[in-house]
């Protein structure tokens, strides 16, 4: 009995050092294992987690071989057409184009007083803006009036060699002091856009100072609504045509002058403004934007304008 309890004890005692020796030779083996690895060959991993995931950005060493490098695919160019050829395709598609520089002005006053009356981003000095008619002068440019471009676009008079187009929107009363009587002395022609129901007004020509200057046959009077409203199409046709015909028939009968080009207010357009512009028998109709750009006489209603600032007109790329 006692030999039993014995070997039992005995037996007890070498499991436990059985595996006291396994937990030693596996500790052992994993040891020499890292030895191992660390003298291989390595580069830094770098790992992020991503929604839980343990992502290895550049895990190493690799087994396989490196991937062919993709070839860059070069772009198709695309090309860079000339004036020319922009002017031959729009002739192709429009009917007759040109390039004519239409400058769009609205003020000509002191700096003082464009600050006080918020006007500064609107706004040309007299002393500017008489440098910039010394400018085109002295570059062999000859001012016309809108209506005339399109009817020389449509072969029905000669245009001069270098047409150029001097534009003003919202008739303020400066004009009478600055513009026109510097139009009499350099003999240049401008096209004013009345707002029909602003006339009369504080900052605005009055209507005999606009019969005055049209009578001189140096200005051309166009249309820009009755009272500068966006011609959105949301509004509706009605209201687009009272803006533009009841504007029409009253500049019309105020200033004595045939009122046959106009000017978007804020230069939105659209199909329904145009299809009026049409039936009302207006010639032209003029964009806030576009830079020099063709006319064309397909595209009576959607004629581009440059802005002009406080700068040399070779600025604007005359």
């Amino acid at each position: 009995m006692k030999f039993l309890l014995f070997l039992k004890k005995g037996f007890e005692n070498f499991f436990q050092w059985f595996l006291i020796l396994l937990v030693i030779v596996l500790f052992l083996a994993v040891l020499a294992y890292l030895i191992a690895a660390l003298n291989l060959p390595f580069r830094e991993e770098t790992t992020v987690v991503t929604k839980g995931n343990l992502v290895r950005l550049n895990p190493t060493p690799t087994i396989f071989p490196p991937a062919s490098p993709v070839p860059t695919q070069t772009p198709t160019p695309v090309p860079t057409l000339t004036p020319k050829e922009i002017l031959k395709r729009m002739n192709e598609k429009y009917g007759q184009c040109r390039f004519v520089p239409i400058l769009m002005y609205h003020h000509l006053l002191a700096n003082d007083e464009a600050k006080a009356k918020g006007a500064q981003n609107l706004n040309v000095t007299p002393e500017i803006f008489e440098s910039q008619v010394n400018y085109f002068i002295n570059k062999g440019y000859q001012t016309i009036f809108l209506d005339e471009l399109m009817d020389g676009l449509k072969g029905n008079r000669q245009l001069p060699a270098k047409p150029l187009i001097i534009t003003f929107d919202d008739s303020y009363k400066e004009l009478y002091y600055v513009l026109f009587p510097l139009m009499k002395i350099k003999n240049f022609k401008a096209t004013v856009f009345v707002i029909s129901q602003f006339l009369d007004g504080e900052n605005y020509l009055s209507w005999s100072q606009l019969k005055e200057m049209a009578s001189s046959n140096l200005l051309e009077v166009g249309g820009h609504g009755l009272n500068h409203l966006v011609l959105s199409e949301k509004s509706g046709e009605e209201f687009i045509r009272n803006q533009i015909v009841s504007s029409q028939k009253i500049i019309n009968e105020r200033s004595g002058r045939p009122v046959k080009v106009f000017a978007y207010p804020y230069g939105a357009y659209n199909a329904t403004a145009e299809k009026v512009l049409r039936e009302a028998g207006f010639t032209a109709a003029v964009r806030s934007s576009g830079g020099v750009n063709p006319v064309c006489a397909g595209l009576p209603y959607e004629i581009p304008r440059i802005r002009i600032g406080n700068a040399a007109l070779s600025h604007f790329g005359l």
